[in-house]
């Protein structure tokens, strides 16, 4: 038995001949977030729309001064955003900058992410495919002011986060207690089958 290449599993070559619509379509390794503002539909309700799109904006300000130079903003969907980036790390300290961002304005909604990488098609700067689903869905896992990862994202982050209070607690004996920046996100992991 042989194994379709990869123009078959990107549609090419189906049943039905080429599909043109599917040209462009490129495979990458990439960590995709979405991140959405926690409370949202509340404070649509209470506050009405003018407010609350207000707010979305601000997130997406917010999400464009956090981008670490390997990340991008995908798009803006509603209250949330789409962010992917090439490394791990970048898809971390875009996110670690976001939760800084947000928890520095006064009166700013709690944000809640859900963080996957895989393989993912990207096309004119958008990403398809499976990670980005599961990023989505574990997205709505998270509550305020969390993240969810799915492993092995969890483990690289939780390595790095260990990293980041190890240097906090160096800086903490040079400047004296209180003087050390705490982690904006509480961060669980999840597996595919929570989704």
């Amino acid at each position: 038995m042989t194994t379709p290449g990869p123009e078959h599993r990107l549609g090419r070559g189906h049943h039905h001949g080429a599909r043109p619509e599917l040209d462009g379509l490129e495979q990458v390794e990439v960590a995709v977030a979405f991140v959405d503002l926690a409370g949202y539909s509340v404070l649509t309700e209470m506050c009405g729309d003018h407010e609350a799109a207000e707010l979305a904006l601000r997130l997406a300000e917010h999400a464009r001064r956090a981008l670490h130079p390997q990340a991008r903003l995908v798009k803006t969907i509603g209250d949330a955003v789409m962010l992917t980036a090439d490394t791990t790390d970048a898809m971390l300290a875009t996110i670690t900058a976001l939760a800084g961002h947000a928890a520095d304005e006064d009166g700013f909604l709690a944000l809640r992410a859900g963080i996957h990488h895989g393989t993912a098609l990207r096309r004119d700067g958008d990403l398809y495919g499976h990670a980005v689903n599961i990023a989505a869905r574990i997205t709505a896992l998270a509550g305020a002011g969390h993240a969810v990862l799915t492993d092995p994202l969890a483990a690289h982050a939780l390595g790095a986060r260990q990293d980041h209070r190890d240097q906090e607690h160096e800086r903490e004996d040079e400047a004296g207690p209180g003087h050390a920046r705490d982690s904006r996100w509480f961060c669980r992991r999840s597996t595919v089958k929570d989704v």
